[in-house]
C-alpha cells in the first residue's frame, strides 16, 4: 500500500506470466474481457513504450479492421482507464502507452528490474544481492508461459521469446552468483533448470 498523504493507494498489478490477471483492485469496474483484455495485455507487454495504433488494429483484428476501428480502440482505452486509472494509459502521437509506476505494476517490468539489478550487483561482486535479485526474476519469469490464454500471434511469440531469453539470463546470474558465494546446491539447481 502507498500512502500519498491524502489517500491510501493499493497498487494494481498486471500478471502476464502463468495466466493473465489484475490484482490489487478493491472497487470499481471489473477487468473487461475480449478485445479490451487483449489490448491491456498488448500494452502491458510493451509497458512504458508506445504501441502504434496500427499495431493495435493488427492485433485486435488480424483478419482486417472494421470501419471505425480507431473509435473502437478509443472506447476500449476508455474502459481500461476506468479499471486501471486515467493516468495508466497515455495517449501518444499515433498510439497508446501503458505507464507503470507506484500505482500500476506489471510482472514483466518487475522481472526486468530485478534482472537489471542482478546483473549490476554481479558486476560489482555483490553476489548475495545478485543472487537474491536473480532468484526474484527467475520466480516471476518461470511461473508459466507468458500470455498462456492467447493464440500464437506474432506479438505473443515475440513476448514469449523475449521472456524465455530473460529467464535464461536470470538463471545464469543466479548460478554464477551462487558459485561465487560457494552455494553449490543453488548453483546446480539453477544450472539444471
Amino acid at each position: 500500500m502507498i500512502d500519498d498523504g491524502q489517500r491510501t493507494v493499493r497498487p494494481l498489478r498486471l500478471q502476464l506470466v502463468g495466466g493473465f490477471s489484475l490484482s490489487g483492485q478493491t472497487s470499481g469496474p471489473a477487468v473487461p474481457g475480449g478485445q479490451a483484455a487483449r489490448l491491456l495485455k498488448l500494452l502491458a507487454v510493451h509497458h512504458d513504450q508506445q504501441v502504434r495504433a496500427a499495431t493495435v488494429v493488427e492485433v485486435l483484428w488480424p483478419d482486417g479492421a472494421p470501419p471505425g476501428a480507431e473509435r473502437n480502440i478509443a472506447a476500449l482505452v476508455s474502459r481500461l482507464r476506468k479499471v486501471a486509472g486515467r493516468e495508466a494509459i497515455r495517449s501518444v502521437p499515433d498510439g497508446y502507452q501503458l505507464v507503470t509506476g507506484p500505482e500500476l505494476r506489471v510482472d514483466l517490468a518487475e522481472a526486468e528490474q530485478l534482472l537489471a539489478t542482478a546483473e549490476r550487483e554481479q558486476r560489482a561482486n555483490a553476489y548475495g544481492l545478485a543472487q537474491l535479485a536473480a532468484t526474484g526474476a527467475e520466480q516471476l519469469l518461470g511461473a508459466g508461459p507468458v500470455l498462456a490464454d492467447e493464440p500464437e500471434q506474432p506479438w505473443v511469440i515475440d513476448a514469449r521469446t523475449r521472456t524465455a531469453r530473460q529467464l535464461r539470463v536470470a538463471r545464469a546470474c543466479r548460478w554464477t552468483a551462487a558459485l561465487a558465494s560457494s552455494d553449490h546446491a543453488v548453483a546446480i539447481q539453477s544450472a539444471e533448470a
